[in-house]
């Protein structure tokens, strides 16, 4: 019997020990940033040095991106140590003065799922009806009016077939132009920038799903540069 009671004790410890060894994940994150030499800079400025990157996501390339991990521990230099589960890629395309022409054909529907000011950014998470990703292109036109920014989202799906496959894809605008163009025809000292977005849209049926119609559809907001 005691030495029964005696590989029982052990094996309980054994498996305590096993269970205290085990990493759980401090916390999940799903944030917007740049790839920088092997590791990821978000619009916090927090680092996240990537230990585990089961997809092989291309960490050398500089770019912009949407990118979810999780986080276990943060190193002696302040760097937060990282599994990376998605990578998403990102376009980032400067804003035009709404004087100048946008070359795009169509202004097709898009669904903005999000929006939100980052980094120095506009960014913005669309869906869309398609078939082929390239074919799509975008454009953002601003310009000063009644004090506020209106910025006009375009999307050309380049005349296209629609398809029953909604695709999706991060947008990114650098905001310097559109506070530069404030400042210089509004106020020169302002602080925070009024914004109205603008785009077409899908009409939605009860239930949130796209109908397959277009209706215009804006947001508002503020950006402090």
């Amino acid at each position: 019997m005691r030495r029964f009671l005696t590989l029982h004790i052990l094996l309980s410890l054994l498996l305590l020990t096993g269970c205290r060894q085990e990493e759980v994940p401090l916390y999940s994150g799903f944030e917007m940033g740049w790839v920088r030499q092997g590791a990821i800079t978000t619009d916090q400025q927090v680092k996240l040095a990537v230990r585990e990157n089961p997809s092989d996501y291309d960490l050398t390339t500089e770019r912009r991106v949407m990118a979810r991990y999780q986080t276990f521990s943060k190193d002696h230099a302040g760097a937060y140590q990282v599994d990376l589960q998605e990578l998403w890629e990102t376009q980032v395309l400067p804003p035009l003065p709404a004087s100048e022409p946008t070359g795009l054909i169509t202004d097709t529907p898009v669904l903005v799922d999000d929006a939100w000011f980052s980094g120095g950014y506009l960014n913005a998470h669309l869906r869309f009806h398609g078939t082929e990703m390239d074919r799509h292109r975008f454009q953002l036109v601003f310009s000063a009016t009644n004090g506020r920014m209106h910025l006009r989202l375009y999307h050309d799906d380049q005349e296209q077939a629609q398809g029953a496959t909604l695709l999706h894809t991060y947008l990114c605008f650098p905001l310097d132009s559109i506070t530069a163009a404030f400042r210089n025809e509004v106020a020169a000292d302002a602080k925070i920038i009024p914004l109205l977005l603008q785009w077409t849209g899908y009409a939605l049926d009860d239930h949130g799903n796209p109908t397959g119609k277009a209706e215009p559809r804006s947001q508002e907001g503020n950006y402090r540069p």
